[in-house]
């Protein structure tokens, strides 16, 4: 995973990035392991995610704006 000119959103125990190549990870914040990952758009993506409530936002290199519902809970195992 590449992640390029792009941070990162906190969100209870987790973080959330987006790869260059368009997927959103999610990683534990206790340890770095990454816990899951989704394919977010098939756009290159160069932005930092940001978290409104419980939806994540990023946008791509098309110009669209994503928004996904994120998980409840904390991250297990």
């Amino acid at each position: 995973m590449r992640v390029l000119n792009a941070g990162l959103a906190v969100a209870g125990d987790s973080a959330w990035v987006v790869s260059e190549g368009g997927r959103l990870v999610r990683v534990r914040l206790a340890d770095g392991r990454e816990r899951g990952s989704v394919r977010l758009t098939t756009a290159g993506c160069y932005c930092a995610p940001a978290v409104v409530g419980d939806t994540l936002i990023a946008g791509d290199h098309d110009g669209l704006v994503h928004g996904i519902r994120l998980p409840p809970g904390p991250v297990s195992g």
